[in-house]
């Protein structure tokens, strides 16, 4: 099994590992009935980690191009775009729904996926605003920089 990236957590972020995981190991147990919630929802970069962004990025352009999506061809387009061992290789493809409960829909992950990742956003636009507003040399200009940065987060 691939190693956890931990980084999101390491910097106080909100991340939900096994939701993504889950989100992706039901999408590809049953595309055809979960993927379109998925990809209604989700983009790639709201995955806490990078190697299920990845996945999640080639399994939306799979289903833009009428590809069958499953475990094999999936790990199929990563090996030929020379990513599948960045991503923990077929084995871990084949893992993501270890452990997964059998459940009907993807809602309930889709959600915390979702959720964690707009509080990252806010999180990371507060920051931004912060150190504007910190800035010393920073005048009125500074404030309202700080206030566009803040106005994008939405829920």
């Amino acid at each position: 099994m691939r190693p956890f990236d931990d980084s999101l957590m390491r910097l106080g972020l909100p991340a939900d590992v096994e939701a993504d995981r889950w989100v992706l190991g039901l999408a590809l147990r049953n595309p055809a009935a979960n993927f379109p919630a998925v990809t209604g929802t989700l983009e790639a970069s709201d995955f806490s980690v990078q190697s299920h962004q990845l996945v999640f990025q080639r399994m939306a352009e799979m289903d833009a191009a009428g590809s069958h999506i499953d475990s094999a061809m999936l790990a199929r387009e990563l090996h030929k775009r020379g990513e599948l061992e960045t991503v923990g290789g077929l084995s871990y493809l084949i893992g993501l729904s270890d452990g997964m409960p059998d459940l009907p829909s993807c809602d309930a992950y889709v959600q915390s996926v979702k959720e964690k990742s707009l509080r990252r956003q806010a999180i990371l636009a507060m920051e931004e605003a912060k150190a504007r507003l910190c800035d010393p040399a920073g005048g009125l200009e500074q404030i309202q920089e700080a206030q566009t940065v803040l106005q994008p987060v939405s829920y």
